[in-house]
């Protein structure tokens, strides 16, 4: 009997400790999973807007000075994540005022070209939302900083969308090396609420497809150097950091004057670097590393907005990278088609005339070219990016340096080659689109719906009888072609 009053205790305790966790989590990941998506569009809003308004960069000192003021008047001034670990660590408390400081800050910083990660702010909106939510239900000390953490991970996984890992980084951010681990099951609990609402407002989870090289001792070479290279720079960093932590305060003491200058300095910067290449939550310069094409916006140096531009890898990155038809049968069907009379109008040319200033070759008469295909997953114009195709052809040693750019044919000769056939690979494309601006446009009004001689318009390159030209060309040498393999001389 005794045995089963032990039992019974032991399931009511654990009853007791399951809904009080449960009671914790629900509040807590829908409050971080609410204000964490709207502080996800927000920040995703107005970098829309700074690439859109360059000039928002010019804003930076007197945001800083905005910024200084909101922290003064919230009484926020100098609480970070290290008074969020504290919390964590001793009970420390944690305003609520903090939240709508890092909020309001990190969105302003984000609109004026600030570099700033989402990360800390995660850490520091969460974990105050946590432990004011877990001193609302009147937790014990230890229950508090509980509902810390799992603030931390409702946050961190509402802005990117993993629960799993956002409960076990905000469960070892405590303590480098050790983990509070009965704060797991709040914490991802919490955690799967953030990151339902969310998905619930359309925000897709952050994510990269990669595909891992293969493993040689040369490749696990590179993997510890790299580590030691990434060590060496994280030391530097945080040298860095403890340097404008403690050392700027002592030579500009005054706060005011402190961030102004801080605010020119990164103007200074950006325009050293590349306006907009490294601006804001640094997302893009991620992507250009991580998630590659062989494709390219128009060159940041020619666009004003600061596109961040993506380059190509070399041939031995991966096993798609370049393919390389039957130069035979590309000989043989080149010899059919070369002379093959193609047509252009007088509309074509008069329009090619005034928009080159009558280039020689944009004025000559079309004709058939062998070339080389530079796939990708953007489009691209300008002087700087032709040189990129230019050096693309060099650096796969294309047999042919005439290039056109589309976004299909590395896909296609993949699948081709995977069904044994890139062999009997053909590709029969007009060029109907030049890679250098037309007199007069810019890489800002080639997509500008509000331009006046944009694409769209009569006067414009789009309206000038190309595409209506091409196909009927495009019939004339594809005929050829299909004929031969008809005939059996192909």
């Amino acid at each position: 009997m005794s045995n089963f009053n032990e039992f019974q205790r032991a399931a009511k305790a654990a009853i007791r400790v399951a809904l009080q966790w449960f009671f914790l989590a629900i509040p807590t990941g829908l409050i971080c999973g609410l204000v964490g998506t709207l502080f996800h569009l927000s920040v995703e809003r107005v970098t829309e807007l700074r690439a859109d308004q360059p000039w928002l960069l010019f804003l930076l000192p007197a945001a800083g000075l905005l910024i200084t003021a909101l922290y003064k008047a919230t009484k926020c001034e100098g609480v970070g994540t290290n008074n969020v670990i504290r919390a964590v660590q001793s009970g420390e408390p944690v305003s609520i005022l903090l939240v709508p400081a890092i909020f309001f800050g990190t969105v302003l910083t984000h609109l004026c070209g600030g570099s700033a990660g989402r990360e800390g702010a995660a850490l520091q909106m969460g974990g105050s939302i946590g432990w004011n939510v877990g001193t609302l239900l009147h937790l014990k000390d230890h229950d508090r900083r509980t509902a810390t953490i799992s603030g931390m991970a409702a946050f961190f996984s509402a802005l990117f969308g993993t629960p799993l890992t956002a409960a076990l980084f905000a469960m070892m951010v405590e303590d480098v090396g050790l983990t509070f681990t009965s704060a797991f099951v709040p914490a991802f609990t919490s955690a799967l609420i953030a990151y339902g609402c969310s998905l619930a407002f359309g925000i897709a989870p952050t994510h990269f497809a990669i595909t891992a090289p293969e493993l040689t001792v040369w490749s696990a070479f590179l993997v510890i150097l790299l580590g030691f290279a990434c060590a060496a720079v994280s030391r530097l960093f945080c040298g860095l950091l403890h340097f404008m932590e403690h050392k700027v305060p002592q030579l500009l003491p005054n706060p005011w004057l402190r961030v102004f200058v801080g605010g020119v300095a990164v103007i200074a910067f950006s325009y050293l670097f590349g306006v907009g290449r490294y601006n804001g939550a640094g997302m893009g310069v991620i992507t250009a590393a991580i998630d590659y094409d062989l494709g390219h916006h128009a060159d940041v140096r020619e666009l004003p907005e600061g596109s961040v531009t993506t380059w190509f890898h070399d041939k031995g990155y991966d096993s798609s990278s370049c393919k390389i038809l039957n130069q035979d049968l590309m000989d043989r069907v080149y010899s059919l088609v070369k002379d093959v009379k193609v047509e252009t109008t007088d509309r074509t040319r008069a329009f090619m005339a005034a928009a080159f200033d009558n280039a020689e070759w944009a004025t000559r008469d079309p004709m058939v070219l062998r070339g080389t295909t530079v796939s990708g997953d953007n489009y691209w114009k300008g002087a700087y990016d032709h040189a990129n195709a230019v050096l693309m052809t060099e650096t796969y040693q294309c047999p042919d340096p005439f290039a056109l750019t589309e976004m299909e044919d590395v896909a296609l000769a993949v699948a081709a080659e995977r069904l044994g056939m890139l062999d009997r690979y053909i590709i029969i494309r007009d060029s109907v689109n030049m890679d250098v601006f037309m007199n007069g446009a810019s890489p800002a009004s080639l997509w500008d719906p509000d331009f006046k001689q944009s694409l769209a318009s009569e006067s414009s390159v789009e309206a000038a009888d190309i595409f209506a030209t091409a196909m009927e060309n495009n019939f004339k040498v594809g005929r050829v072609v299909v004929d031969a393999i008809l005939n059996g001389s192909l």
